[in-house]
């Protein structure tokens, strides 16, 4: 028996080793014709040999003998001419003509399309001339050969031509209209999927989508694909967006490495058909095209195989060479079936097999990870872009629909359509150069322009028709209130970034020593916090102010740093602790009277003796300690008496990074190297404490600075009443760069915490993902945390402007800025402002923090004036698993439309209440009809919700 056993195992080894012999004797010989083809005769039946052997491969060896005897013939006559002959390569192909049929079983459907970078290693203006030298050549090519198809994505790039060029824009009008140039869009442009928040991406389906009707007249229904080859990650909402906006199918390159065909599906089970494509989707026609198809097919049980071609992405597309190819081909004996065909053919055969491909669930990450901090001024930009519109539209919305105020739909659609721009995958990420980040910084100005005038516009006219009938106001002729001018101030003393600091004044903002306010709080939840604006003018005794709410409650206030005289007006900075319902506003009152005003308590200008404090700011619910280098040491929970912080935490570091990676992109602002080394900053550097406010009142606070080489941080942290959070602001005076010696330069934010995390929570579009402790950056929208289940509540990181998180080691880190050289060669040099938030929260609090910190209170002034809105009032409420993205009237002018998304990543009962709007419908994206069962209970508008569901309801407006 042993020695049977052994024999038969000695047999079958040797029979696998006489088939790897056979089969690397064939290999060599096709390789060794491929290199010895010379005439395009020789290649051609070359080409068609390497194919049969193809054939062979996945029939078991069926054909290797006839392929291995036609190679040896070619050879033959390779040695005996010098060449191969094309007489002998058409008599091998002759005989090729035996496999015909087999060959033609599988089919290349062949789809040209042009990969056209918006803004990367160029600027704005040759981006339209590349798109319009694109498309023309395209144009040409199509006019001479009547076969070929042609598909393109981005709806950017349509709106550029039929700005720059309405001529040729009709022409692929016509050649739309012929079913010859298949539009691929269903986003604006290619954009970023992890840096991009769930509202950009409902805004990149419904404006494309609407762009493609209005001026392709393209039904909604036709626009089935999200093309995204080059995007460098896929965040794990993207099945669930998608649907929503009737995308079904999607196209990749990067961000996985396994499955090329398979179902995607979210957390709330939305699915998407994938097709990852399995070459590049930037390539030509050459002759080993179909070699890779048999095997492909066979592997994914299909006879039918996508190839993508077009050359180039500064313009280019499919080539005349290409084309000709291509058509050759078709003719040839032994190869695939050759077809022109469109990205929806390919996906609608997919489609009815599509129960043979795998399923696969999550994000589909990473890949360049140096670029969620590449550039950080574009990522300020896009952050301040949505959270500005955020604001703007829910406050026109509420307007419109409760106030009868004028809509703003075309400016806000004309924001978005920068800020969609913007995300493009190689802009957002800040894989640029100069030029790339100056145009995007343009553009952000232009949007706030629209938000800032439409903000304005929305709380004016909010104000005037709320009735403050009941407050007595007095006036004075000479009064200054009046008048153009104010409002610099208040903006440079009120919040670092200028988009959360603007203040919006009435133009008829009330005078005398009685003013009346307004805040209006555009988030779910009820706020309860310190509120800091100018009062501009004011003719009173500072000593004497005093503030109340709509319900004569004393508001406790106290002066904040700055104000004074600016021209011919004087401004005060009032720092008042307020409390603002949930998708509502209040009134409050400033006057003279019995002030309800916080003295601060200065340091004595003649001190007696010396008093060193600790570094502490402590309200009733937490206790915060610094060392002398200010460097975070404590953060203890006093409600539950448990310390978060152990050693030294909340300190700066500058990390020098590898700049010599291997990798094929050419430069370093896609890849963050590995640490060469790491310095922190507040141990190594002076730390010079500027200014202690610890009185105990609403605020209070300390500063610092800390300088670097050429470089300065200035830092203010503050701790309000009542908050679990505290806040540092942060400027960044920042010269630091690139050297070949030391590496890249990269500022960090480091939060070392006293408990283990062997996973940490990021905020991404529709919800909150877990991901695993890593060692390098991953993509977050502003919200990371550690969950500690000794106290039942999470540490989080927030931040205003910074997408690089990472958790590793018992620590959550932010890199601020990075450096990098290629391809801008200083992209980060001058000032940058952050905002940082660092506390306590539960886990199911995630989306309120965030938000909190995200959309601060809008206030605006008024006067006495009846009206049909009362003192108070609150317009919304969701239940506690729902989060708001948006809010906006509705394209057609009628409704009101809420975007909403299920935040707990839990299946169950939501529910929503708009006050006095009892027509609500669901709708998907495109604000069309959709399935959904809605029930009233008790006021309220009741329905199940899916795992992170996006949901919409257009409410009708009375």
């Amino acid at each position: 028996m042993e020695i049977s056993g052994y024999w038969q195992h000695f047999t079958l080894m040797k029979r696998r080793k006489d088939k790897e012999e056979k089969t690397m004797n064939v290999i060599d010989q096709l390789k060794t014709l491929q290199d010895a083809a010379q005439s395009y005769q020789a290649k051609r039946t070359v080409a068609q040999l390497r194919y049969a052997y193809r054939l062979s491969e996945v029939k078991n060896g069926i054909h290797d003998e006839l392929v291995s005897r036609l190679a040896a013939s070619l050879l033959s006559d390779r040695q005996e001419h010098g060449v191969i002959t094309d007489q002998a390569a058409k008599a091998c192909e002759t005989e090729l003509e035996v496999l015909s049929a087999e060959a033609k079983s599988y089919t290349l459907a062949c789809v040209a399309h042009a990969h056209i970078d918006m803004n990367w290693m160029w600027g704005f203006n040759e981006t339209v001339a590349i798109t319009l030298d694109t498309f023309r050549s395209v144009l040409r090519l199509m006019d001479a050969y009547p076969a070929i198809t042609f598909s393109q994505s981005q709806a950017s790039t349509y709106r550029i031509v039929e700005q720059y060029d309405p001529q040729m824009f009709e022409q692929i009008r016509q050649k739309v209209r012929e079913g010859r140039w298949e539009v691929t869009a269903s986003t604006w442009v290619e954009a970023d999927k992890n840096m991009t928040s769930a509202e950009s991406q409902i805004r990149h389906i419904l404006y494309t989508k609407q762009y493609f009707r209005e001026t392709f007249n393209l039904p909604d229904d036709q626009l089935l694909l999200d093309y995204e080859p080059d995007t460098f990650g896929h965040n794990a909402s993207v099945p669930e967006i998608l649907a929503k906006g009737n995308v079904k199918y999607y196209f990749h390159c990067r961000g996985a490495d396994s499955d090329h065909i398979y179902n995607w599906r979210g957390s709330s089970g939305a699915t998407l058909l994938v097709h990852r494509e399995p070459d590049w989707y930037n390539t030509q026609i050459e002759f080993d095209y179909a070699d890779f198809a048999p095997s492909f097919c066979e592997k994914n049980q299909i006879d039918r195989v996508l190839r993508v071609y077009g050359v180039g992405d500064h313009g280019g597309g499919p080539t005349r060479r290409d084309i000709e190819r291509l058509l050759d081909m078709q003719t040839w004996p032994c190869y695939a079936s050759i077809e022109f065909s469109t990205y929806h053919d390919y996906f609608r055969y997919l489609e009815d097999r599509r129960s043979h491909f795998p399923t696969v669930e999550g994000e589909l990450n990473y890949i360049f990870t140096g670029c969620y901090s590449s550039e950080s001024r574009i990522k300020m930009a896009n952050r301040l872009a949505e959270d500005s519109l955020y604001t703007a539209e829910y406050l026109s919305a509420i307007d419109v629909a409760f106030a009868a105020g004028a809509p703003y739909t075309e400016a806000y659609r004309d924001a978005w359509r920068k800020t969609l721009f913007n995300q493009f995958h190689d802009i957002l990420p800040g894989s640029g150069i100069r030029e790339t980040r100056e145009h995007a910084l343009g553009e952000l100005a232009k949007t706030l322009a629209y938000t800032y005038a439409g903000r304005s516009r929305a709380l004016t006219h909010l104000a005037s028709v709320i009735d403050t009938s009941s407050i007595a106001t007095d006036c004075d002729r000479e009064s200054f209130t009046d008048g153009a001018g104010m409002g610099y101030k208040g903006i440079a003393q009120t919040n670092s970034s200028l988009v959360r600091g603007l203040e919006t004044q009435s133009s008829d903002s009330g005078c005398g020593k009685t003013r009346i306010m307004h805040l209006f709080n555009p988030t779910a939840h009820d706020r309860r916090e310190v509120y800091e604006f100018p009062l501009w003018d004011w003719p009173g005794q500072i000593d004497r102010l005093t503030i109340r709410d709509d319900r004569g409650q004393a508001v406790p206030f106290e002066l904040g740093a700055g104000g004074g005289h600016f021209w011919a007006h004087e401004s005060i900075q009032i720092r008042a602790l307020v409390d603002v319902p949930a998708f509502g506003y209040i009134t409050l009152v400033l006057a003279e009277g019995e002030s309800t005003f916080l003295p601060f308590n200065k340091f004595p200008d003649q001190p007696l003796v010396e008093h060193y404090k600790d570094y502490q700011l402590e309200n009733e619910r937490v206790r915060v300690r610094f060392d002398r280098n200010m460097q975070l040491i404590s953060l203890f929970d006093k409600e539950k008496n448990i310390e978060q912080i152990n050693g030294a935490s909340g300190y700066f570091s500058l990390v020098w990074q590898n700049h010599r990676m291997t990798t094929l992109m050419p430069g370093n602002a896609w890849v963050e190297g590995y640490p060469l080394k790491e310095e922190n900053l507040n141990l190594s550097c002076p730390v010079y404490v500027t200014d202690i406010r610890q009185q105990g009142g609403i605020q209070d606070s300390i500063s610092f600075d800390l300088a670097y080489r050429r470089s300065k941080i200035t830092v203010s942290v503050s701790l309000d009443a009542g908050r679990q959070v505290m806040q540092y602001r942060v400027d960044v005076d920042w010269h630091e760069t690139f050297s070949a010696d030391e590496g890249i330069p990269a500022l960090k934010f480091n939060l070392p915490f006293a408990f283990a995390a062997e996973a940490y929570d990021y905020k991404i579009a529709c919800g909150i993902i877990q991901r695993p402790a890593c060692e390098h950056d991953v993509p977050a929208l502003g919200l990371g945390a550690a969950f500690n289940p000794v106290a039942d509540q999470s540490l989080i990181l927030l931040a205003d402007s910074v997408y690089a998180y990472r958790g590793e080691d018992n620590a959550l880190k932010l890199t601020l800025l990075r450096a990098s050289q290629d391809p801008d060669r200083h992209p980060e040099d001058g000032r940058h402002e952050y905002r940082i938030g660092v506390g306590l929260c539960h886990t199911d609090q995630y989306h309120q923090m965030d938000h909190q910190f995200r959309y601060p209170l809008q206030h605006i002034t008024n006067t006495s004036h009846p009206g049909s809105l009362p003192l108070r009032r609150s317009f919304l409420e969701l239940s506690r698993n729902l989060v708001l993205s948006g809010m906006k009237r509705s394209e057609d002018g009628q409704d009101l439309v809420l975007h909403v998304y299920e935040a707990d990543g839990k299946a169950g009962q939501a529910w929503l209440s708009v006050k006095d709007l009892d027509q609500i419908r669901a709708v998907d994206i495109l604000e069309r009809d959709a399935d959904l069962r809605l029930e009233k209970k008790d006021g309220r508008i009741t329905f199940e919700v899916k795992p992170n569901e996006l949901l919409i309801f257009r409410c009708g407006i009375n």
